[in-house]
């Protein structure tokens, strides 16, 4: 402390030591441009060694592909194969002629040991003559060597992966090649090279230049090592390999270099080719460990300079924290302590530097603070309090309420109003009513502002808007917010949703309409009733005074037939104008219910081109249910099944079907009955699917449907203790189903 008996002094020892962080940086950034460099150097390396092992597989490879050719327009080959597919002379002499013939230019090819077998077989796969006796006879028209040889050009070879031959008994590729005499285009046979893996071996495993660690090998596309591994031993086309370059070559990429574990878990530099030609990868790969060798020495200083200067900058940081720390941890706790309340709290330090004067201020600081903070903590509570009153009052209220500037602009809302925005209340400022509603409902809400800004009067206005295929009807009363000088400062919203109130009003007056039509439809019924009778009286005493054949007979039949017809279409009205309790139920059964409807649907389906398809089991077990409801149900749906195919097809159409169909379930132990509506309409779009049961929701157009229809066929279906399913897929299909239980017989 005598040493440094100001801050200042402190603060200027603690820079100087700071000057030896730059040596430390010089020594870093030096050791990572090394290794920089080094990684550089020994990814170029290792891929100038794989594209050279690269040229040197290629290379080879072809040169074996050029002897397979040669031989396969060998014209000695080519004649005794011709004898034997042709049958001009005895086959046993002439492959007896061509297998010495093959075994002679086995031992003649210079520098093929790695040639173990020369195969001919003839154009359906059977082998006519080989150097390895023991396939002579076999049928190989399944082996992709000669499916791929045989669709070759003449001169083009087929090269095989990698694989191991039970019949060679090691590891070998196959090369083919068509044999295609001059005077035909078509092959007469295929020949076969087999050739050990070893000569791939001895060009890839060479480690010279690899040091200790380093190794070449080839993997296949089906990531299966193919050459001999420097660390597994006797584990060619046995062991795989998908390490991060195999999986990169994979994907596309025509070599890679980088850092990565291989086989053995260890890190490798490794750089790989592909060799598409041949559907093989090239690996060529060093530890980590001996490639980096050199930078050990680097590491080691770097380490010890950087330990030196950072042990020297934190001594005299060290020394300079604890010198300070202590009455800046005092200063901190005091601040703290005043700021949760503690205003009584004062700093006890005797010191002569900065931080002691830094506390006496402190304390004359705290001792105004405390007044002042006491006195508008009792103003903020009154505030509060008075606040909180009102807060509850308005989010209590069913009313949506909020308060925009003069430019309508958001300033609050109560909670009512941001719900049905679905954010916070606070998260309404900012904001405008374009950002809540559609763009025509905005600039109309836009110009009702201006006008109660302008006039400063009460605006009321009822909006309606479609949202989320919705439509909503609100009141909205809009009233000017007034400061003291009387200056208009902005607007109060309020908004009452009454949509529900108008769609029961228009519902109440439907249900007054259709009572009604009812009886309008009774009356009418009872007035036909009367003549159609005559006129099937009349009709069936000319049918009697007809002699058989006549055209009297003939109009006679079809008089009383439609007439009849008349009489059942009044009779299924006058059911339906029949009032009758709601609550009475009666066994009954479906396969008399669903007739009653099409009587009165079917016509009205034909002239819209609607192929109607009913199939209903006659001895469907009977529910118990009321009659009239259920019709209202089967009805509604049918209606809406119309409504949506002739939205999709406005004219005739294959698709323009409506199929019902029914069938007995057994559920849990209870038996049921299924009544399916099938329709290959326009569907139900998956993101209204939930809300297609609500009161009042419909996606028709204003006028064509109330969304009463399925809410109230849902409460039916409910009250029969059944169930109401949808199943329904936008653009394609709507399948609902309704599911009543089959009335128990008692014993």
């Amino acid at each position: 402390m005598k040493i440094f008996p100001s801050i200042k002094a402190k603060i200027l020892a603690f820079g100087l030591s700071i000057s030896l962080i730059p040596i430390a940086i010089i020594s870093t950034v030096y050791y990572f441009h090394a290794r920089y460099n080094l990684k550089f150097d020994t990814f170029q390396d290792l891929k100038a060694m794989a594209q050279s092992k690269k040229l040197h597989v290629i290379d080879s490879i072809h040169g074996e592909e050029i002897l397979t050719s040669t031989l396969s327009i060998d014209w000695f080959i080519e004649e005794k194969c011709k004898m034997i597919t042709h049958d001009k002379v005895s086959k046993q002499n002439v492959v007896t002629s061509l297998n010495k013939y093959l075994l002679n230019s086995l031992n003649e090819v210079p520098d093929q040991s790695c040639l173990i077998a020369i195969t001919v077989a003839d154009k359906s796969g059977n082998i006519i003559s080989s150097t390895h006796e023991k396939l002579i006879g076999r049928n190989i028209s399944h082996r992709e060597a000669f499916i791929q040889g045989i669709n070759k050009g003449n001169g083009k070879t087929f090269v095989g992966q990698p694989h191991f031959s039970s019949y060679f008994d090691t590891g070998c590729i196959s090369i083919s090649a068509p044999i295609i005499p001059d005077d035909n285009t078509k092959p007469i046979g295929v020949i076969i090279n087999t050739f050990s893996l070893s000569f791939l071996n001895d060009m890839v495993t060479s480690l010279v230049g690899l040091g200790n660690t380093g190794e070449v090998y080839l993997v296949s596309k089906d990531t299966t090592m193919v050459t001999e591994s420097r660390f597994l031993k006797n584990h060619p086309l046995s062991q795989m390999i998908n390490t991060t370059p195999i999986q990169k070559i994979k994907k596309g990429n025509k070599e890679w270099v980088g850092i990565y574990l291989d086989y053995r878990n260890i890190p490798v530099v490794g750089a790989a080719m592909d060799i598409p030609e041949y559907s093989l990868i090239l690996v060529a790969k060093i530890d980590v460990s001996e490639a980096f060798a050199s930078l050990k020495m680097l590491n080691t200083v770097v380490i010890i300079s950087g330990v030196v200067c950072i042990g020297v900058v934190v001594g005299i940081g060290c020394t300079f924290a604890f010198s300070t720390s202590r009455p800046i941890m005092d200063l901190k706790n005091a601040a703290e302590r005043f700021t949760k309340g503690d205003l009584d709290y004062r700093i006890h330090m005797i010191r002569n530097d900065e931080i002691g004067k830094l506390s006496n201020s402190f304390n004359i600081m705290a001792e105004k603070l405390s007044s002042k903070i006491n006195e508008i903590k009792r103003t903020a509570e009154a505030l509060r309090i008075s606040e909180s009153k009102y807060r509850l009052l308005i989010d209590n209220l069913p009313v949506r309420i909020s308060h925009k500037n003069r430019d309508s602009i958001y300033i609050s809302c109560n909670e009512s109003l941001a719900k049905d925005f679905c954010i916070q209340p606070e998260e309404i400022t900012g904001k405008t009513d374009y950002d809540f509603f559609p763009a025509e409902i905005s600039e109309r809400y836009r110009i009702i502002d201006r006008e109660v800004i302008e006039s400063g009067q009460r605006r009321d206005e009822e909006i309606r808007y479609n949202r989320n295929g919705q439509e909503l009807i609100i009141h909205t009363i809009k009233v000017p917010i007034k400061n003291e000088k009387g200056e208009i400062t902005g607007i109060l919203d309020s908004y009452i949703d009454i949509t529900e109130k108008v769609n029961l009003e228009r519902e109440a007056q439907q249900s007054r309409h259709l009572a009604l039509i009812g009886e309008l439809a009774a009356g009418v019924a009872h007035e036909i009733n009367n003549p159609i009778t005559g006129v099937i009286n009349c009709a069936q005493i000319l049918l009697n005074k007809s002699s058989e054949g006549s055209r009297e007979k003939d109009l006679g039949r079809r008089i009383v037939k439609e007439g009849d017809r008349i009489a059942t279409i009044v009779s299924k009205l006058l059911s339906f104008a029949r009032t009758k309790d709601k609550k009475e139920k009666s066994l009954t059964g479906i396969q008399e219910i669903l007739p009653d409807i099409l009587t009165l649907t079917e016509a009205q389906l034909r002239k819209e081109s609607i192929t109607l398809k009913v199939t209903i089991p006659k001895d469907l077990p009977g529910v118990l249910a009321n009659v009239q409801e259920i019709h209202q149900v089967f009805l509604n749906l049918i209606n809406n099944a119309r409504y949506a195919l002739n939205q999709k097809y406005s004219g005739p159409h294959d698709n323009k079907i409506l199929e019902i169909f029914s069938e007995e379930i057994t559920v849990n132990k209870r038996r049921f009955i299924k009544i399916t509506f099938y329709d290959h309409g326009t569907g139900i779009p998956a993101h209204i699917r939930d809300k297609i049961m609500n009161p009042f929701f419909t996606t028709k157009p204003q006028g064509k449907g109330t969304g009463l229809g399925l809410s109230v066929c849902n409460n039916i279906i409910d009250d029969h203790n059944g169930q109401l399913n949808f199943d329904s897929v936008e653009g394609e299909f709507t399948k609902i189903s309704i599911i009543l239980p089959v009335e128990r017989v008692r014993p």
